[in-house]
């Protein structure tokens, strides 16, 4: 907020909402991890990288300014269009921060079916078996407070997703504070 002797732009207003929004998913996400609720966490890493993906947005529209006020006075991120007037819809904003992060479409699809009632919600319903029991096609269906079917693995490997989804957003954040510092433009490289 100092840089360009503090003055405020559109774009800083939507930084500090995703930089408030991305504090509070990392609370969440934190505690959701502890408790062991992996059905609760997976989307919560979806929005995080739903922030990555908004605000990466503005680096690939024709006025940032423009695109942070449209989107606080309530217009759908994917009704606005890119420099190349493709829609913002989460899929382009996702395969276009792929081009940089790899990682991040994929991840986006995975957790995407945690936001969304679907087959993944039905199959974290069926405890882990034994091999013996699972040649014999015995299942047990499980529902209530926390989880008892992802493994350590899938909880690092969605804090490593969160981690470096905070790292991308930060990359972003950090971006447009350097093109803060650089006026008389204050537009985004």
């Amino acid at each position: 907020m100092q840089a360009d002797g503090g003055a405020i732009y559109p774009v800083d207003l939507l930084a500090i909402a995703v930089l408030h929004r991305s504090t509070n998913l990392i609370r969440g996400f934190a505690m959701l991890v502890k408790q062991r609720n992996f059905i609760s966490a997976a989307p919560l890493l979806r929005l995080q990288i739903d922030n990555c993906l908004r605000f990466y947005a503005v680096y690939l529209v024709k006025d940032p300014h423009e695109f942070a006020k449209n989107v606080f006075k309530g217009v759908h991120i994917s009704k606005m269009t890119d420099k190349s007037g493709k829609s913002l819809t989460d899929s382009h904003l996702a395969k276009r921060l792929s081009e940089l992060h790899p990682w991040v479409k994929r991840v986006y699809e995975r957790t995407s079916a945690y936001v969304h009632l679907s087959s993944t919600h039905i199959f974290n319903t069926f405890a882990p078996t034994t091999p013996e029991k699972q040649k014999e096609r015995i299942q047990k269906l499980v529902f209530g407070r926390g989880d008892c079917f992802p493994t350590d693995e899938l909880y690092e490997e969605a804090t490593e997703a969160f981690i470096a989804a905070t790292d991308v957003l930060f990359k972003y954040l950090v971006g447009w504070v350097e093109t803060k510092s650089s006026p008389p433009k204050a537009s985004i490289r």
